[in-house]
């Protein structure tokens, strides 16, 4: 998949972040370029070959329709997490960083429940719901156009 100078794109780890150069440098191998994206939320800048883009899940912003289907999940019954929190934690991470709105705003749900359910989560799990939260947000901001933050009301 080409991406472009200036195009907003989801890295699954990092989040929302904006292509600022495609270079091209010479390896041993021969020559390879590279995407430089630019992460603002996180002042981060990374360099991914090319050939590595379909491997790290790099893909372009959900559309309309998907952020319908995210709210949708959102507002879905919950399913159980496991009540050992290692597993529990390695099972929302998955979704996490999966890469894919529908699983984040799974876990973002899970997550949310649990809290409400025994009234507190464990550091990490904190940690894991704000960054699925903040992914989900920046993203469904973007994909429905909305300025105002209230994309962030209809999450939480």
């Amino acid at each position: 998949m080409d991406y472009t100078i200036g195009q907003r794109i989801i890295h699954p780890a990092h989040g929302v972040g904006q292509i600022t150069a495609i270079q091209r440098e010479e390896l041993v191998t021969g020559y390879q370029r590279y995407y430089v994206i630019r992460f603002a939320n996180k002042q981060l800048l990374v360099r991914i070959p090319f050939k590595r883009v379909p491997d790290l899940g790099l893909r372009r912003i959900m559309s309309k329709e998907k952020a319908q289907q995210v709210l949708n999940v959102l507002r879905a019954l919950p399913r159980q997490l496991p009540s050992d929190h290692k597993k529990r934690q390695q099972q929302v991470q998955d979704l996490i960083f999966s890469g894919y709105p529908l699983k984040i705003a799974q876990a973002v749900r899970e997550l949310t429940w649990h809290r409400r359910r025994k009234k507190r989560l464990l550091l990490e799990e904190r940690r894991l719901l704000d960054e699925g939260r903040n992914l989900l947000v920046q993203e469904m901001a973007l994909a429905l156009d909305d300025p105002d933050g209230k994309v962030s009301q209809a999450v939480d």
